[in-house]
């Protein structure tokens, strides 16, 4: 884009002028030795060393007023687009990044510098603290029905968190109406879905997210600033957008525990697929509306009190009870499911809409497990997407149906700490 081409002219302007003055003063230099007692030669030296030493004070000038120029500008409207300025480039002008890890964000998709996005791919945000809605949807209100979705605003706050094309100014931003907004339960974690694809069907595009700060930015539950102190500046990152759509539904690749095993109820149940998972569809405080079931077997009107979490970049999902059962060697407490229990997981997918394999997103969002790009899950790993039990001519890709995973559980926890038995290299041995 035009700010990144600008930026690297700049750069390398100044890396050959550094040059020229670097001759300069070695010629200089050959003068003055080579004089031999030539005042003539002598004086032409030192001229040329002190317009050497001239120039390289009014260049270092020139880059420092320009730094401090640009930051001011990037904490204005970091729109204006200077990443060709940017880390790698020799300038030092690093984007509002620090948020991520060391602040108040925990992890985003895409990736910061991500490549081949795919078009249809949403913006996901996963918060340590619980945010408030109102700085992240327009207008929200839950309408007098804290449990019922359907009837709140779902639209961007746009004068918040700014979408738009890195070569472009913030005035290009995705506005409300454009994007579509869902969250977890536990208000950490936001799917910033557009309604249109974007980016471009013949050429890669670059994206730029910027999230504000201040009273007037993004804030959390109590109505305090998200950034603050050193990261006070808001957090932007960008990722390029391929040309191509997502139209691969997502599968299950492994679970913990295997079906048909007897386990100790402490152990938590784990979901791998294949790749990241809408976590709107599968994290949940209140399972009884979560894509992702536990029952007693043979009960499935009931449920195991306890909450589904994303992690490992949202590709994996957990299951851990909230009900107490002892304390392990580090004092700390442990929850168990069931004791002496048979239990039965079933994974479902999501209804299809008119356009396979794409799910039917409602107002309540999703009724079964998506990717990120809305594709309903393969439960049943044909590679074909069968969509739900509501979808009477295509049948249920559920996982855990068909075989059915069932696992048992014995009578008391596991409270014995792992121990290292050998270790290899051996210790104290050498090798090459």
């Amino acid at each position: 884009d035009l700010p990144t081409i600008i930026g690297r002219i700049i750069y390398v302007a100044l890396s050959l002028v550094g040059i020229v003055l670097l001759g300069l003063l070695l010629y200089a230099g050959f003068l003055w030795m080579t004089a031999g007692g030539e005042m003539e030669k002598t004086q032409k030296a030192q001229l040329f060393i002190r317009n050497a030493v001239i120039w390289m004070l009014i260049i270092a000038s020139a880059f420092a007023i320009t730094r401090f120029i640009l930051n001011q500008l990037r904490n204005i409207d970091e729109g204006i687009g200077i990443s060709g300025l940017g880390p790698g480039r020799g300038f030092g002008l690093p984007s509002a990044a620090g948020s991520l890890g060391g602040g108040i964000i925990e992890n985003h998709l895409p990736a910061r510098n991500a490549t081949e996005v795919p078009r249809n791919t949403p913006v996901v945000i996963t918060f340590k603290e619980p945010m408030r809605l109102s700085s992240l949807i327009r207008d929200w209100t839950d309408g007098g029905t804290p449990t019922d979705p359907s009837d709140d605003p779902d639209g961007l706050n746009d004068a918040v968190i700014k979408i738009f094309p890195t070569s472009s100014t913030v005035s290009a931003a995705l506005r409300t109406a454009d994007v579509r907004v869902r969250y977890t339960p536990d208000r950490k974690t936001f799917v910033l879905r557009p309604v249109n694809p974007i980016g471009s069907p013949t050429m890669e595009v670059g994206y730029t997210v910027k999230l504000l700060a201040g009273l007037s930015g993004l804030l959390r539950e109590d109505g305090t600033p998200a950034f603050s102190g050193a990261f006070s500046s808001g957090y932007t990152w960008s990722f390029q957008v391929s040309r191509v759509m997502d139209i691969t539904p997502p599968q299950i690749i492994s679970v913990i525990p295997r079906s048909g095993g007897v386990y100790a109820p402490n152990i938590v149940v784990q979901i791998n697929f294949s790749e990241p998972i809408d976590p709107t569809t599968a994290s949940s405080t209140t399972i009884d509306v979560m894509g992702a079931l536990l029952s007693p077997a043979g009960s499935p009107a009931s449920r195991v009190r306890g909450q589904f979490i994303s992690s490992n970049n949202y590709s994996t999902v957990e299951f851990t009870t909230d009900v107490p059962c002892g304390v392990n060697s580090c004092g700390k407490q442990i929850f168990c499911l069931p004791a002496s229990s048979t239990i039965d997981l079933v994974v479902h997918a999501a209804s299809l809409s008119t356009s396979p394999p794409l799910a039917e997103l409602t107002r309540s969002g999703y009724d079964g497990i998506t990717d990120m790009v809305g594709n309903s899950l393969d439960g049943n790993n044909n590679g074909r997407t069968e969509g739900s039990a509501a979808d009477t001519v295509t049948g249920d890709d559920a996982y855990g149906l068909d075989p059915v995973w069932r696992f048992g559980t014995s009578d008391r926890p596991n409270l014995i700490p792992p121990r290292i038995h050998a270790t290899l290299p051996e210790t104290g041995n050498h090798t090459e």
